[in-house]
């Protein structure tokens, strides 16, 4: 992005000097020039937008890791204290459909993972490879 502005500025400063062309010339180049500049800078922002907003939109404040044998009433009573104060909390039992891109979710999606630890808890596959 930079280069581009570089050759943007460089090629309106040497348009700009004393040459043998018409100024009806010099002016469509520069028109083009700050066209497709102004293309690029519009498809930035628009990159921006989509990496910044759009993106934040699908992810999940908190993923909460637990056992499901021995913690699930209370892996549910801290989802729901958790809820209060931050949006978008989730414990994989509330999607089970899906259970093939979990890890990828909590990999990609989640700002903090919650490991709600018992005594079997890193002793799971699930919860291990969640972790």
């Amino acid at each position: 992005c930079i280069s581009v502005l570089l050759q943007t500025v460089l090629l309106s400063g040497a348009l700009l000097t004393n040459v043998s062309a018409s100024d009806s010339a010099i002016e469509a180049i520069n028109v083009a020039i700050l066209s497709a500049f102004a293309v690029v800078l519009l498809g930035f922002a628009g990159w921006l937008l989509h990496a910044f907003l759009i993106r934040r939109l699908d992810r999940y404040s908190h993923f909460i890791c637990h056992h499901k044998a021995r913690a699930a009433a209370q892996a549910r009573l801290l989802k729901m204290q958790l809820s209060n104060r931050a949006n978008n909390v989730f414990i994989d039992s509330d999607d089970l459909s899906d259970l093939d891109h979990l890890f990828d979710i909590v990999k990609t999606k989640v700002v903090a993972l919650v490991a709600y630890l018992t005594r079997d808890t890193l002793r799971r596959p699930w919860c291990a490879g969640e972790i």
